[in-house]
């Protein structure tokens, strides 16, 4: 009864905690014995998906997007992994996107514009970068290569954007347009 009664109250402790790092401490060749091995398999299973889990996703919320979830895991923990890899993937995907866009427009080239589809969020980002550069290139002055906006007081030109503000401005080569 001891083995059962001390599962039993690791269980609960569990339970009440969410520490994964318990243990049964029982050790025998019986039914409770494997028992108790089995449980702290398990649980030794479920404490190192989640350290990894969280080790992830504690770096993308950092801005890194190298690491992914590495842990032998099968059924539910399996696809809690795959989920976890797949968000990181998209996520990543979709800001190479958005920088690639926006360094290409730092470098005055407004041809560029993002192709993959992307779901929700993701999308709307996609749409709101292409928008972006389409809007860009209606301002376009023909043969100037300056871009000029008098609602926004901005000048654009070979990635550079001055915002014109309380009638002021600073710029060295060229002055504000009247």
């Amino acid at each position: 009864i001891r083995p059962l009664g001390e599962m039993q109250t690791v269980l609960s402790e569990v339970e009440r905690t969410g520490d994964y790092s318990r243990k049964v401490d029982y050790q025998s060749s019986d039914e409770l014995g494997q028992t108790a091995a089995a449980f702290n398999n398990m649980m030794s299973t479920l404490q190192s998906a989640l350290s990894n889990t969280n080790a992830v996703m504690n770096a993308v919320a950092h801005g890194d997007f190298s690491t992914r979830v590495k842990i032998d895991a099968h059924g539910d923990l399996n696809r809690l992994k795959e989920s976890v890899n797949s968000s990181v993937d998209k996520l990543e995907f979709a800001l190479q996107d958005v920088m690639r866009i926006a360094q290409a427009m730092a470098n005055g080239d407004l041809s560029q514009k993002i192709t993959q589809e992307y779901p929700v969020v993701f999308g709307q980002a996609k749409n709101g970068v292409n928008s972006t550069v389409d809007a860009l290139n209606k301002m376009k002055q023909p043969g100037q290569g300056v871009l000029w906006n008098a609602d926004l007081g901005a000048r654009i030109s070979l990635g550079h954007l001055v915002v014109f503000g309380g009638g002021q401005a600073w710029m060295a080569t060229e002055p504000k347009p009247d």
